[in-house]
């Protein structure tokens, strides 16, 4: 019972159920926890699906709009038959497939008869082909299932795409005239190559209107095609995968007039300084930003100026993250964040490197009293940040942190809330590397110290580390029987 207390809000399931064996006991252990709230079942393998359908005759399939499978060998009918035969109501409800063929390129689908399978899904908004190499002269099949769809969400690997990709992409936009999000990312390195005169007419003949999200691996950009995706007058998200160097010809004066999201990692602080010069950042309300400063001796130097700018360039900002790469044994001085306190972030994310100064929490707590999520996920945290972070954050739903390694075995019972500080729900994401092995009544304490501050805290999760060792299940254990979640 105590498993259902930990996961009441569940989602997605990931299921390994490469033997008979772990899937009999997940049908007789856990599967009726999640069964009112489930709604994905994730398959790392096809024979395992039908083999949970017989098993789980019960489960409340009527709920789930997403599957997810991995096929181990090249397709056949005995798949989709089996499909057929023991989830005909679930091909009905449908709307988030995902097809993630590891060892099928994409071209191995070229005359594929079940594609016809997924044009019977009458709620398929979501469509996900993933990792699928080859050349991709099976798209064209896929093209003609899109053409008669209402997909809405499409991502695929443009590793499965052959050197007409701009085309390619002109083709997917003109069968799928209602698309609001489309992902085409991996290796690429194609659109930029393709600069003609026919390219130019279709540019001009085709602007999507519906698509809100877009995802491109920035090695895909040349001149000409950003300044094409910045007419698409809806678009209000923009992530740009892969190293970015803006050529700011590219951009015209109207260019990016809805949009309101931006992640993007520039090469370089001076790659990223360009950026914010850009008119489209100036109505933005969520960034993230990786720098990969490894080879940029001059990244630290500038990092206040690259701050100032975004606070003064994106005033709207509510949400910033900021991810520094390659980083070594660099910090972030918490000086640093002065640059942007005018901004009314309700979301701030410093991750790669850890923030450096006095009074970390308290002063993050000045500038932004109003935060819900705060990510340090590489900050190391006491129990007397955890105090001010509750005193100062009282809207705080979200913290990712470090805990210090001799803070739990060092909280004494004199530092238990008297009174509850907060209604706010809160999760918190943290690594424990440092603290396995504590005994039980100083998890006891840590618990009633984490419910006494959120008495609504939801879950305590780990980040950045796989926890094995039943630490954690342990302290949710004394969570869920201290707080009021």
């Amino acid at each position: 019972m105590a498993s259902a207390l930990f996961v009441p809000d569940i989602r997605d399931l990931v299921c390994d159920l490469l033997s008979p064996t772990s899937a009999a006991n997940l049908a007789q252990t856990s599967w009726y926890f999640f069964r009112s709230s489930v709604r994905h079942l994730w398959g790392q393998n096809v024979v395992p699906l039908e083999r949970l359908l017989v098993l789980l005759p019960g489960v409340a399939l009527d709920e789930w709009f997403g599957l997810k499978v991995y096929p181990s060998a090249p397709l056949s009918s005995t798949y989709f038959n089996r499909f057929n035969l023991y989830a005909p109501h679930v091909k009905q409800l449908l709307s988030d497939f995902t097809w993630d063929p590891s060892s099928v390129p994409l071209h191995s689908l070229a005359g594929w008869p079940h594609i016809q399978t997924l044009a019977k899904l009458p709620r398929l908004v979501s469509l996900t082909i993933s990792q699928t190499g080859g050349s991709g002269t099976g798209l064209s099949e896929l093209f003609q299932l899109l053409i008669s769809s209402s997909l809405l969400i499409v991502k695929m690997s443009s590793a499965s795409w052959d050197q007409g990709s701009v085309r390619r992409f002109v083709g997917l936009v003109r069968a799928c005239p209602e698309l609001k999000s489309l992902s085409v990312v991996g290796s690429g390195k194609h659109i930029q190559e393709e600069q003609d005169e026919a390219l130019e007419s279709s540019f001009e003949l085709v602007v999507p209107r519906n698509l809100e999200t877009l995802e491109l691996s920035a090695s895909d950009l040349h001149p000409q095609f950003l300044t094409w995706i910045g007419r698409m007058p809806n678009l209000r998200e923009l992530r740009l995968t892969d190293s970015f160097e803006p050529d700011l010809e590219a951009f015209e004066d109207d260019s990016f007039v809805a949009l309101c999201e931006l992640n993007v990692e520039p090469s370089t602080i001076e790659s990223a300084i360009r950026v914010w010069e850009i008119p489209m950042v100036q109505a933005l309300t969520s960034a993230t930003i990786a720098l990969r400063v490894g080879r940029d001796e001059f990244w630290a130097a500038r990092m206040s100026e690259f701050l100032d700018l975004v606070r003064t360039r994106s005033p709207r900002l509510k949400k910033l993250s900021l991810v520094v790469l390659e980083a070594g044994n660099a910090t972030f001085p918490v000086e640093w964040l002065s640059s942007i306190n005018q901004l009314a972030l309700d979301s701030l994310s410093i991750q790669g490197v850890p923030i450096s100064g006095v009074h970390i929490f308290s002063q993050v707590a000045r500038l932004w009293p109003g935060l819900i999520s705060l990510n340090v996920c590489d900050t190391i945290a006491t129990i007397d940040h955890l105090v001010q972070v509750a005193s100062g954050l009282p809207r705080l739903a979200e913290l990712s942190l470090k805990i210090a390694p001799d803070a739990v075995a060092s909280l004494p019972v004199t530092r238990l809330p008297t009174k509850r500080t907060t209604n706010q729900r809160l999760t918190l994401r943290s690594t424990f590397g440092c603290v396995v092995g504590q005994p039980e009544v100083k998890w006891d304490l840590f618990a009633r110290f984490l419910a006494g501050h959120w008495p609504n805290i939801k879950c305590v999760h780990a980040c950045k580390i796989k926890e094995r060792s039943g630490t954690l299940g342990r302290l949710n254990a004394q969570v869920a029987k201290y707080s009021q979640a």
